[in-house]
């Protein structure tokens, strides 16, 4: 998205370019300018072509991008909806919980899972060692028919109960270490789940920060664009009725130019910071319904 806005801004500074020029050709016809206003537009031109150019080649590097991870062919074609505006009249005012986002983060997050699932399996594992550890009893009974009429009336019947234990300082105290080792694992595990949800913490808070100080930079960035606007034309006018001089305009185009590319940036940088936090709670959905 931001590849192609950079195109269309560029684009746009180009068409006011020409209009310059056809402005200075026409001043220059009658005598009212030198030809190098003329010379100077033209220049202008040739090197705002330049940077369209470097941003249509960037916009084909995005959509070989996606085509690769798409696992589509390169240079398949496809279209790209442009709802940045509607996506930030939604999100650009929208504010965040660090608290809701790290409780989010605690339970749902692949990596603190998946430390979750090694200490279960840890301590099942511990268990099934317990179990070996302590003594088996088994219990069994014989009952032998001396008589073979019928209705039976003499029996002969026994009943004997073993009990079998494995010496700790036999096969036991193998189990017993197994489980102290099976311990120090999960407390290791444990102590890597606290340092992993510290750092995923610790990335809310500052991808956060970094929200805070694009929306800081929003309005700024917003008033330089309507002013460089106002300027542009300000500039053209005296230009044109013969008041002020090409430089002038060129170098308010560019300013134009300069802070449209500095806003389309900040919009981009908001979006993509929301996304990455959406990214860095661990949530499955995805970030702009």
């Amino acid at each position: 998205m931001k590849a192609k806005r950079t195109v269309l801004i560029q684009e746009d500074a180009i068409n006011q370019l020409r209009e310059h020029l056809k402005n200075a050709e026409a001043l220059y016809s009658i005598g009212k300018v030198s030809n190098l206003d003329v010379i100077k537009a033209q220049v202008q031109i040739e090197v705002a072509l330049d940077e369209l150019a470097k941003a249509k080649n960037q916009l084909g590097v995005q959509k070989n991008i996606i085509n690769v991870l798409c696992g589509n062919t390169l240079g398949d074609s496809f279209s790209v909806v442009d709802n940045i505006d509607e996506l930030w009249n939604q999100y650009s005012n929208k504010s965040y919980n660090y608290d809701e986002l790290r409780n989010i983060l605690a339970a749902h997050h692949p990596d603190l899972e998946n430390i979750i699932t090694q200490k279960e399996l840890r301590g099942k594992e511990a268990e099934l060692f317990n179990k070996e550890y302590y003594p088996n009893f088994y219990a069994f009974g014989i009952t032998n028919v001396e008589d073979s009429q019928i209705p039976m009336r003499n029996f002969n019947w026994n009943v004997g109960v073993t009990v079998s234990y494995s010496l700790p300082f036999f096969k036991g105290s193998n189990f017993k270490e197994k489980v102290e080792q099976s311990i120090i694992r999960i407390e290791a595990l444990q102590e890597n789940e606290n340092a992993i949800q510290q750092q995923l913490e610790t990335n809310v808070k500052n991808t956060l920060v970094k929200l805070d100080d694009i929306k800081s930079r929003l309005s700024g960035t917003a008033k330089i664009v309507k002013l460089a606007d106002e300027s542009l034309t300000t500039a053209n006018m005296k230009y044109n009725i013969g008041k002020g001089n090409s430089l002038d305009v060129l170098d308010a185009e560019t300013v134009l130019t300069t802070a449209k590319l500095n806003y389309n940036q900040i919009v981009i940088d908001l979006l993509s910071t929301i996304a990455e936090l959406n990214y860095g709670i661990g949530s499955n959905e995805l970030p702009f319904k």
